[in-house]
Parts: structure tokens; C-alpha cells; sequence
């Protein structure tokens, strides 16, 4: 157990998720385990249901009103499985696949973690992991490299910023999740892994070969653009608000800049005490997020005084992959008014999930329960915050888009041009890009590239 796991208040990962903590009494709760009753009545149906058989209709009625009845029908099913199936299966694979269809359609952020999944994400949220330490996004051709991290196996081995990954030992990247595409990336430090790469100016794509390491992520990259302070958040980790204020102190000197710009775009939340933490340093009172459960009731998180001067402009860039605890902070500073949103509709994710660790490291994690900015407002599932000045990112045409194009400018014939226009649009339509932040470029060099951040350049412009 982690001493995290162990302080007296939840904690929250990059999703939104609260940890109630396991081994004290948390502060207005109780702790939250897996009930020990769950375990005997386990044991008891398998007894029942495998040695006894039949019931006798006086326990049938006693099995109407327990709530674990239904444990009856799982550990008959799981025997005839394990007994009667073609092909021998293991059981701790068949109970973890039970347990994910418990709560696969209860909502999109509740689930089931293996020990080493709830490993990883426990890593990531103390901001270290085991990786190559490249930053990425899916591409409809693969996966373009989108930060290359100081110090790292990707660094070190010569990748850079804009390659396009193609396959990763044998295997296509094309068309991979976010997700996915992290999952193959990451893997035990010391593993292996060969990519094919293709990068600008190269006739034909190279194989690079890299071994994974630990690494550890910055969660705030600050840089002065002119006289304005630019501090980009990549996810509310541990630690990040005093990351977040250290990295203004640097911009600080030798003179603080007249204004200050928060981007939050692309960070898709993380520890719910810091997004709180980090509001608070730019509101003295009031509050700054209130969650509702059906266990814990309404609970209030307040501002409290002190923090940055209640007179520098703030200026915060969000947009679709802005979620959970980016968004908690963008709707205290915008409801309050101490902020303008800059740029597109944030994620909307406006629940709380707890995270129930079970002894072989295994955890479950549930919607327990929502949360509110400080005009009581709920965030919108699919739409999210609304920014006050509305700037699209320009997206790149989809292939067939630009190849209908190119066919319409070609000189030939008619007939011709007709054919090989019906048989484009005879074939499947790509996924669309995304809209793509040139996180590799300076932001004192984006210019034209990054129209969200240049509209909060001008408006910040004493």
C-alpha cells in the first residue's frame, strides 16, 4: 500500500477518479472495501450449488430476499465452464472477464482493472511510467510522435518530434485508439521494441530500435512569449500545482509578465485535489467545485485567500480532449469570472470515480458520483465547458477529400474522371483527424499553426 493510498482524504487519477483511502478513516466517509459478506457468500453458493444441488423451497425464499442470490447462478455457471468447456480455461481469466461485464454497461468510466493495469495508472498519476517517453497521437496512418521527453529512450535513440509510426515489431499502428497505441508503447523496463519510422525528407521509412525505461513526466512546460507568461498543463498529476507555480516563478524573472495563459488543451484531467489546489491560487473565497453522491452526499470544496494577484489576466485554451480535472479548474475560473476560455467545447465529463483496490492489486473502478462548478451547473456529458470566444483548429482534409480534389484538376476525360471519382467514393471512408496541437513548436513560433493560442496572444496584449 502506497503511503498516498494511506493519507485521510481521497485522491483522484487522470480521469477523475477518487481514492477512498484503505487503511484510515477518510475524512466525512468511511472506508470503502470489498465487502467481506461477498466473500462467505461466494463460498457458500459454490458449496450449495456444486455439493448440495437442488435447494429445498425454504432457502429458495431466504434466497429472494439476500441480495447475493445471483451469486448462485454465477458459480453454477463458472462450474460448467470450467468442467464442460472444449478447451480448458483458466479461472482467474473467466472471473475477471465476469467482472468486467458487471460494470462494462453501467457507464463508460466504470471498470475493471488487472493488477498491472491498475499498476500503470497508479504510475502515471505519481507522474512516472515505463516507456520509450514519446508524446503521441493517432494518425489515420499510424501514430505521429508529438513530444519527444528530455532524457528519454526515444531522445536517446534519435526520435523526433512529427515522425509517423508505422509499426511497432511486425504490427500496424494504423488505426489504433489513443489508448491502444499508449498500452503498446509502454511495457516492463529493460523490454525491447523495434518501430518503423517515417520522417520527413526520407525517401522510405527506417526501423529504429529502442529498449523502455522508467520515466518521468513534466507536468507543466512554461515558456514567455513577449510579455506574457504561457504555461501549458499536460495533466493534474501529484505534485503539479507546485510544478504549476514553480514554473511561473521562473517566468517571473526578472520581471513577472503582464499577463498569464493556461493551456489546457489535450490534458485529460488527473488528481482532483490539485485541479482544487490549483484553482485556489487564483480565488480568495467561494467554491470551486462541489461533488453529490448517493454514499457521501454534497460535499464542498472552498477557495481560501492568498495566490496570484487577483488583477493579473488569465486567459485559459481548452478544447475536446479537455476533460475531467481540466475541466473543474476552467469552470471555477470561468464561472467566477476570473478567466476567459479560449478555443472549442471541453470533453464533458462531469463524474467521479471511486477506486475500490483489492489484496492482489486488482481494482474497481465505479461512478459513484458527479460534480458541480460553482454556479451549481453539472458539465454536460458530450458538451462540456463553452468558451467564451469560440476558435476552431483547422483539420486536415481526409485523404479522399484531397484526392477528389486532385481528380477534378487533372485533365481527363469526362468518362474517365467519372469512374475513377465512382470508384473513390465506393471505398470506406477513413476516420477523420483530429484537430492537432504542434506541441513540438515553441509557442513564441507557432504563428498561423496554432490560431487558438494566437487569439489568446492578441487578447492578452497589454
Amino acid at each position: 500500500m502506497s503511503d498516498l493510498l494511506a493519507e485521510c482524504s481521497p485522491w483522484t487519477d487522470a480521469v477523475g477518479n477518487r481514492y477512498p483511502p484503505l487503511q484510515s478513516q477518510p475524512s466525512g466517509g468511511t472506508i470503502r472495501s470489498s465487502p467481506a459478506r461477498a466473500s462467505l457468500i461466494v463460498a457458500s453458493v459454490f458449496f450449495s450449488g456444486i455439493v448440495a444441488g437442488a435447494a429445498t423451497g425454504s432457502s429458495a425464499a431466504a434466497r429472494a430476499n439476500d441480495p447475493y442470490a445471483g451469486l448462485d447462478l454465477f458459480a453454477r455457471a463458472l462450474t460448467l465452464v470450467e468442467r464442460d468447456y472444449v478447451e480448458a480455461v483458466n479461472q482467474e481469466s473467466l472471473v475477471g472477464s465476469a467482472l468486467d461485464g458487471l460494470v462494462t454497461d453501467l457507464d463508460r468510466h466504470s471498470r475493471w482493472m488487472p493488477a498491472d493495469e491498475y499498476a500503470r495508472l497508479r504510475s502515471e498519476t505519481e507522474g512516472r511510467y515505463e516507456g520509450i517517453g514519446v508524446e503521441v497521437r493517432p494518425s489515420s496512418t499510424g501514430v505521429v510522435v508529438v513530444r519527444v521527453l528530455e532524457g528519454s529512450p526515444a531522445e536517446r535513440d534519435g526520435f523526433m518530434a512529427g515522425d509517423l509510426l508505422l509499426e511497432l515489431d511486425g504490427s500496424s499502428l494504423a488505426g489504433l485508439s489513443q489508448k491502444q497505441i499508449t498500452e503498446q508503447l509502454k511495457g516492463p523496463r529493460g523490454s525491447q521494441l523495434t518501430l518503423k519510422v517515417q520522417r520527413e525528407g526520407w525517401s522510405e521509412p527506417k526501423t529504429i530500435e529502442t529498449t523502455r525505461d522508467r520515466i518521468e513526466t513534466r507536468a507543466v512546460l512554461g515558456e514567455r512569449v513577449g510579455d506574457i507568461g504561457y504555461l501549458r498543463v499536460v495533466q493534474f498529476q501529484a505534485q503539479v500545482t507546485n510544478d504549476f507555480t514553480e514554473a511561473w516563478d521562473q517566468l517571473s524573472l526578472p520581471s513577472p509578465p503582464s499577463a498569464m495563459i493556461i493551456d489546457l488543451r489535450d490534458n485529460p484531467g488527473g488528481l482532483l485535489d490539485q485541479a482544487v489546489a490549483m484553482s485556489d491560487l487564483f480565488l480568495n473565497e467561494g467554491v470551486i467545485v462541489s461533488t453529490k453522491s448517493r454514499v457521501d452526499g454534497e460535499e464542498f470544496h472552498e477557495a481560501t485567500a492568498g495566490g496570484f494577484d487577483e488583477d493579473l489576466p488569465v486567459y485559459v485554451l481548452v478544447n475536446g480532449m479537455s476533460a475531467s480535472a481540466s475541466e473543474i479548474l476552467a469552470g471555477a475560473l470561468q464561472d467566477t469570472g476570473r478567466a476567459v476560455l479560449i478555443g472549442t467545447h471541453t470533453y464533458g465529463k462531469g463524474s467521479v470515480q471511486s477506486v475500490y483496490e483489492n489484496p492482489d492489486g486488482s481494482a474497481l473502478k465505479l461512478t459513484t458520483g458527479r460534480y458541480y462548478t460553482p454556479s451549481g451547473e453539472p458539465v454536460a456529458a458530450a458538451t462540456g465547458r463553452s468558451p467564451d470566444h469560440v476558435v476552431e483548429f483547422p483539420v486536415p482534409d481526409a485523404p479522399e477529400v484531397t484526392l477528389r480534389a486532385r481528380l477534378l484538376e487533372l485533365e481527363l476525360e469526362e468518362a474517365e474522371r467519372s469512374e475513377l471519382i465512382a470508384l473513390l467514393e465506393s471505398l470506406p471512408a477513413t476516420r477523420s483527424e483530429k484537430p492537432a496541437v504542434p506541441w513540438h513548436i515553441e509557442a513564441s513560433a507557432r504563428g498561423e499553426a496554432d490560431p487558438q493560442l494566437a487569439f489568446a496572444l492578441d487578447l492578452a496584449q497589454p
